[in-house]
């Protein structure tokens, strides 16, 4: 056995050194995948059987694709590990048109629109055409889902339907025309364009028969055009290695197809399935909680995870008055864990959405932990950085308008949108070029007042920037100058604390930049391409609790983990196909295996949601946790925030005792309104007088309105029939 497989259990050497046709390895939750993908690229160089350069390892986030390079780096040679294309299915793209694009009508010097220009663009096309959605947040974000997803499912403007379908079609229409305009694509046309240009080689060109050895992670996730992408990409060697978990397939609303990785033996017959089923991460009664909740799933491929690690502390399942009770608890744990000597950084609270998070730091933030909320502004998306990379964008392509849009009123120079208009229209009637628009129209005096001086001084930045390329200098001297020159060193360093803040953030990028060995001339269009691939990348997180939601969980791990608001109510909105309950199944599969040592699984009865509370049902998939290693407990109490302000920790968290809370029922039919109690009437409860509620607690009674007691629970106000309100004097 090669020395390069000694490391691994046997089901890693048996897949790690399969070697060619088609290959499909269902790895489970923390059973060593990426360990098994690296080793299979360095036990394919040590036999010969390809070059570096001939191996393509995808995967989909940045941050992944980072994991890989690194990992490859402590098991290759230098020359080997630089060899290898370890990326993602967006770079793969990028780096294939850069070289090739001319082959399908697309320039080499094309711009990446990141997230933020594309919306940006997309609004713009959206009042060019006097559309409503214009100005209107919501309606525009579903109008970007809309084409996203139909450009994702490998669909035409014309596949959409319905009032705001047609409305988005039309959009969609203009904005590509505007793409073609600017020369930019943006992360959905990277994908595109690159099947475009494997289905123009027709199986028989440079990149279908560059890579002989491929290999696919996280294969659950991938969608239509990016399936394509692979067969037009391994079409001429036919050696294709997929790796993924269909239990952990949570990415539906970004077009992931589960079906790919379920239906790969029916697409190739022939492959060879492995399947790593040795758990590394997770204790063993996490686990098996985890596999009886994933194992009735009505899709599944049949592997059985096994635990390497003890059996651990059973699972917390808990029951909470209210979702303040549930973050006190929460808060008042995560307290305990520090003090007794646990990382803040070892913790996760994990929820179903981002709106669950409030009651949680608050609770927080009353117990004086530090944490952070993974998902929240990235780096690439702050409003300095995205405007300094727009001066680079302009400076390496000037027929870029929205970086002219952007940089032109950072900082404010009086240049509004009328002088950019007539700049942009000046610039079609010539090659396009909006930097000798800007000067033919400083020439003319065309421009007047505060948006000729703005322009001279604009193009003045530019010239100088132009200047120092010209003279050699790296990419970190370019920036440095065009923040002097542009004055937006001035204009941050008298902004006080904010601009401090944004200065150490565009330090970040020039320090960023600087890594880019050689003249800015020639590392200036890989930096841009980096840095729009990088703009919606995971960020880095600050020491503390981590608070994320259930999809951003996914590929982290913690030793503990709270998983909050396991409730009907939150997982499943409106009606729901077959389908999306299984993808929520899996959703909660993957929470639990974030966990290493400790997991607390919890909801409660009543959550504020819209202004008013609501009664709420635990998830149906609770019901399958097993009894022999969950241990459910319920709180006594039903708890309220403490006003702000307030010093006392944990507040309303109540007592926990052991006690089942819930069991397996059958369909409960509604039941008839209590009887009224008629010996009960207005009267026995005049104002002022303190009463207790079964369910609201204490309370003092304010007044009597139309036959009614209003009484103010905890701070609210609520309005009750006597007869039927239970309440008993105190």
């Amino acid at each position: 056995m090669s020395d390069i497989l000694s490391g691994l259990n046997s089901a890693q050497q048996e897949a790690a050194s399969a070697d060619g046709g088609q290959i499909l390895i269902l790895a489970g939750a923390g059973s060593g995948k990426t360990r098994t993908i690296t080793h299979r690229v360095a036990w394919l160089l040590e036999q010969g059987k390809a070059s570096p350069e001939q191996i393509l390892v995808v995967t989909f986030t940045n941050k992944a694709a980072a994991e890989l390079r690194e990992r490859l780096s402590a098991l290759l040679n230098e020359e080997q590990a630089a060899g290898v294309w370890a990326m993602t299915f967006h770079a793969l793209c990028l780096r294939m048109l850069r070289q090739s694009g001319p082959a399908i009508g697309i320039a080499n010097d094309f711009s990446v629109l990141g997230v933020a220009d594309s919306r940006k663009l997309l609004s713009q096309v959206a009042e060019e055409l006097g559309d409503s959605s214009a100005g209107r947040a919501d309606e525009m974000r579903k109008i970007r889902s809309l084409i996203s997803k139909a450009k994702n499912a490998d669909q035409s403007p014309s596949a959409l339907s319905g009032p705001l379908g047609i409305r988005a079609a039309a959009m969609w229409r203009a904005y590509d025309a505007e793409c073609r305009n600017i020369n930019a694509l943006d992360f959905d046309d990277l994908l595109l364009k690159g099947r475009k240009l494997l289905a123009a080689e027709a199986g028989s060109g440079k990149w279908s028969s560059r890579f002989k050895y491929i290999m696919v992670d996280e294969y659950q996730d991938v969608n239509r055009v990016q399936e394509e992408l692979l067969r037009g990409v391994s079409s001429a060697h036919q050696n294709l290695c997929v790796v993924g978990d269909d239990s952990q397939s949570v990415y539906a609303f970004r077009g992931a197809e589960v079906e790919h990785i379920l239906r790969f033996r029916e697409r190739w017959p022939q492959c060879r399935i492995f399947k790593l089923q040795q758990n590394y991460r997770s204790s063993a009664a996490i686990l098996q909680a985890a596999q009886a909740v994933i194992d009735q799933a009505s899709h599944a491929s049949g592997k059985q995870l096994v635990a390497t690690l003890p059996q651990g502390a059973p699972v917390m399942l808990l029951r909470f008055g209210s979702q303040w009770d549930e973050a006190a608890f929460i808060a008042d744990r995560v307290r305990q864990l520090s003090k007794q000597g646990v990382e803040l950084n070892d913790i996760a609270i994990a929820y179903r959405t981002n709106a669950q998070s409030q009651p949680l730091e608050e609770a927080l933030q009353k117990n004086a932990l530090a944490y952070t909320v993974i998902g929240g502004v990235s780096f690439m998306r702050r409003t300095e950085v995205q405007s300094l990379r727009s001066y680079l964008a302009l400076l390496a392509n000037p027929r870029d308008r929205l970086a002219l849009d952007r940089v032109a009123s950072w900082p404010r120079r009086g240049l509004g949108p009328a002088a950019l208009k007539s700049i942009a229209d000046q610039a079609q009637e010539g090659e396009g070029n909006l930097l000798i628009a800007m000067a033919e129209l400083l020439e003319s005096g065309s421009l007047k007042g505060k948006a000729a001086s703005g322009a001279a001084e604009l193009f003045s930045v530019f010239v100088k920037a132009f200047e120092s390329q010209a003279q050699g200098q790296p990419l970190g001297a370019v920036i440095r100058l065009i923040l002097q020159e542009s004055g937006a060193y001035r204009m941050l360093r008298s902004a006080g604390e904010k601009g401090v803040e944004q200065l150490l953030n565009i330090d970040g990028l020039v320090e960023q930049a600087e890594r880019f060995s050689g003249p800015a001339i020639d590392s200036l269009p890989d930096w841009l391409a980096e840095t729009a691939l990088t703009e919606s990348s995971d960020g880095s997180a600050a020491n503390g609790v981590k608070l994320m939601t259930l999809h951003a969980a996914k590929g982290l791990e913690f030793p503990y983990v709270f998983l909050s608001g396991l409730e009907e109510q939150l997982f499943l909105r409106g009606d729901v196909s077959r389908k999306e309950l299984e993808e929520e199944r899996r959703l909660l599969y993957v929470g639990m295996t974030r966990a290493e040592r400790e997991l607390v699984m919890s909801y409660s009865d009543l959550r504020r949601q819209w202004g008013r509370e609501i009664s709420t049902q635990p998830l149906q998939f609770l019901f399958d946790l097993p009894p022999q290693v969950v241990r459910k407990r319920a709180a006594t109490k039903t708890g309220r925030p403490e006003p702000k302000g307030s010093d006392k920790r944990a507040s309303g968290a109540g007592k926990i005792e052991d006690k089942e809370i819930y069991r397996r029922k059958p369909a409960v039919k509604k039941s008839a309104p209590a009887a009224a109690d008629q010996s009960v009437n207005l009267n026995d409860f005049p104002a002022g007088c303190k009463v207790t509620h079964p369910k609201f607690g204490e309370g003092i009674v304010t007044g009597h309105k139309d036959g009614s007691l209003q009484v103010k629970f905890s701070g609210r106000l609520r309005t009750l029939k006597p007869e039927y309100a239970r309440l008993r004097k105190l």
